[in-house]
């Protein structure tokens, strides 16, 4: 593990609580510092409320209330946001 990966933080945002649960167990195993969100909503609630970013954001795209889509183009669209890089994680 890196000084970098310590002190990392990664938002996983996924209705399905089970795999919020294994990916923060898994990344958490790796070092890294985990907040999570059940929709689109809930997490830019979360970013917005955070002093600091996320170095990354682990987004489904089929979620209820607001959607992966949605979530992203909120975020483009607020400059504090804007920045942070988003992966999209999606089962069919």
């Amino acid at each position: 593990m890196t000084q970098s990966q310590s002190s990392a933080t990664i938002l996983v945002v996924d209705d399905d609580s089970g795999i919020r649960e294994a990916l923060t167990d898994i990344l958490e195993d790796e070092g890294y510092a985990v907040r999570s969100a059940c929709d689109g909503q809930a997490a830019l609630d979360l970013l917005r409320q955070q002093a600091e970013p996320p170095a990354l954001v682990l987004l489904d795209l089929m979620m209820p209330r607001m959607n992966g889509w949605q979530f992203r183009s909120e975020q483009r669209r607020d400059p504090a946001l804007a920045n942070i890089p988003v992966v999209v994680i999606s089962a069919s």
